[in-house]
C-alpha cells in the first residue's frame, strides 16, 4: 500500500488542502507539483474512541495527460474540468 500525498484546489474559493490517497502499487511518472489522474478514489468517513475524519484510496494515481488550454487562460496549462478526475468530500478537484 501507497499513500500519496494529492493537493485539492476548490476553483470556487481557490482554497487548497491536502489529502492523503491510499493506492496499492507503487505510483510511477508523479512529480511533485504535477497535474494528476485520481482513477476510482473513494472517500470513506470513519469514527475512533471520539476521532472523526475522513480517509481516502483510489485503484490508481497516475500523470494526467496533457489537456488543451481553456478559452481565457493565457498560461497553456487549462484550468481543470476534465473527466476522471477525482473530487474531494467537498467538492474541489483533485489535481
Amino acid at each position: 500500500m501507497w499513500v500519496v500525498g494529492v493537493s485539492v484546489r476548490q476553483q470556487s474559493t481557490r482554497r487548497a488542502d491536502v489529502i492523503e490517497v491510499a493506492v496499492s502499487g507503487q505510483p510511477q511518472g508523479i512529480t511533485e507539483g504535477a497535474r494528476l489522474m485520481v482513477v476510482d478514489l473513494v472517500a470513506t468517513a470513519w469514527e475512533i474512541d471520539g476521532r472523526k475524519g475522513i480517509s481516502f484510496r483510489a485503484s490508481a494515481v497516475r500523470p494526467e495527460a496533457a489537456s488543451p488550454a481553456v478559452a481565457g487562460d493565457s498560461s497553456g496549462r487549462g484550468t481543470g474540468g476534465s473527466s476522471g478526475r477525482g473530487k474531494s468530500a467537498s467538492g474541489g478537484d483533485v489535481s
